[in-house]
């Protein structure tokens, strides 16, 4: 469909456009009205207070046809509020064009509400528009359980004439005397969550996106505490990084978080489901620790849940050696870590070997939240050198975090044990979590 609309426009200006759009997600919604089926796309801006969205609407007869919508955000109205107050409240202005830059339609809106438009044969027409954001969700069920919901918002515009200015509107169109092709109904995910003093934006850095796509199931979404733990290691791309760092890509696997008594003593576990998705789940009887610890939990599912990944690209373990010839070196070696320590062992020795020290630098980013200040001046003051056996170092404090988990693996006895640091391992983590005033854990 899309190199059908690029064989119907010419010129820079429709490149400059299609070269904007990110055409690997869309929303899609059939409009039985006008006999069309409308996807929505995400639009790179290049200015502040801007959301676009390119909309391609394919009629059931006739040609496909490409529409930019922007909404372009009052700066003033934006800046004077303390929450974002949802797109229904919207102030600024609103524009559809097509892909030669023509303007169809200029809508100035103040609280959601339509106050002049113009349309392209230059009339102002007064007309009222009534905006509703319709959120839609589905429950998704996998073999007869329920996996989870996922929602959309949908944008339903209705507009009739009010009378005055320049020619009136005739009935109940929605450009005036002349019909233009501008859809009533197009989905637009919207978030209404969007931080002051920022644009809203459907642009997103690849961190963010991969970060966005991530589901939480009711149970982690409604613990307070373990959302401001997920919220601050997305504001410092805390997961992105530390699995990036070592893979040296984009992290590939499709992710789901969760808190469920998982019926043993572990922090986590992470296991992969018949959606495709792999899902960590916190332990709900280890949530009583510090979220500097609950993070690292996370992390380290995380890279499970890469590894797991990783099999399933390969078409699970029957088929990976074979899978691994024909690939990289990344996947040999996995290989020869499966044969060396089986199914259920080789991913704690792949961790201990390779990740150590990412770990440690994810939960670095997170010090400036998660490390009091006075525990940092009990630190300083080498309140706690003595039991340690040695100055208080942050390094090592973080790398012994790191090494949660992994005890049982050959590289902790050969750097830990074998090294006699066994009591600075232990003594580093229990002065943290003994003497830390903001280890308020999340039980």
């Amino acid at each position: 469909m899309v190199n059908a609309l690029k064989g119907s426009y010419s010129g820079s200006r429709t490149k400059s456009y299609l070269d904007d759009v990110d055409f690997s997600k869309a929303t899609k919604l059939y409009d039985s009205a006008n006999q069309s089926t409308k996807y929505t796309f995400s639009m790179r801006v290049k200015g502040d207070y801007m959301l676009r969205n390119f909309i391609l609407v394919e009629p059931e007869f006739g040609e496909i046809q490409g529409l930019v919508f922007s909404h372009k955000v009052d700066q003033e109205w934006l800046i004077g509020l303390d929450t974002f107050p949802g797109w229904e409240q919207f102030t600024g202005t609103f524009t559809i064009e097509d892909l030669q830059g023509n303007l169809i339609s200029e809508s100035q809106i103040s609280d959601g509400t339509s106050q002049f438009h113009n349309t392209s044969n230059g009339r102002e027409n007064r007309q009222t528009c009534i905006t509703n954001y319709v959120s839609t969700c589905t429950d998704w069920y996998v073999n007869g359980s329920y996996v989870d919901t996922y929602c959309h918002i949908e944008t339903r515009t209705t507009c009739y004439s009010s009378g005055g200015g320049g020619g009136g509107a005739s009935g109940g169109d929605l450009n005036g005397n002349t019909p233009q092709p501008q859809p009533e109904r197009v989905v637009l995910e919207f978030d209404d969550s969007e931080p002051m003093g920022t644009a809203p934006s459907t642009s997103l850095s690849v961190e963010d996106a991969w970060e966005q796509d991530i589901c939480q199931k009711t149970a982690f979404k409604n613990n307070d505490c373990v959302q401001d733990i997920w919220n601050k290691m997305k504001q410092n791309d805390v997961g992105y990084e530390t699995l990036t760092n070592f893979l040296g890509d984009s992290p590939k696997a499709e992710l789901c978080l969760d808190i469920k008594d998982i019926g043993d003593d572990a922090n986590g576990n992470t296991d992969p489901s018949e959606s495709g998705k792999v899902i960590i789940n916190l332990n709900s009887t280890k949530l009583n620790r510090s979220k500097l610890s609950i993070a690292r939990t996370l992390l380290h599912e995380m890279i499970h849940a890469e590894l797991i990944g990783l099999v399933i690209k390969a078409g699970g373990y029957d088929d990976f050696q074979n899978y691994a010839k024909n690939y990289d070196d990344e996947f040999l070696a996995i290989w020869d870590y499966i044969e060396e320590f089986g199914k259920s062992g080789w991913q704690h020795e792949y961790m201990a070997d390779n990740y150590i020290t990412y770990i440690s630098s994810g939960l670095k980013l997170l010090e400036a939240f998660y490390v009091s200040s006075s525990f940092k001046n009990a630190v300083n003051n080498g309140y706690y050198d003595d039991v340690i056996g040695e100055p208080w170092s942050w390094d090592n404090f973080y790398k012994y975090m790191a090494w949660e988990g992994l005890h049982k693996t050959e590289q902790f006895q050969t750097d830990i044990i074998d090294e006699n640091l066994k009591n600075k391992y232990d003594q580093y983590r229990l002065r943290f979590e003994d003497g830390n005033s903001v280890n308020l854990d999340c039980q």
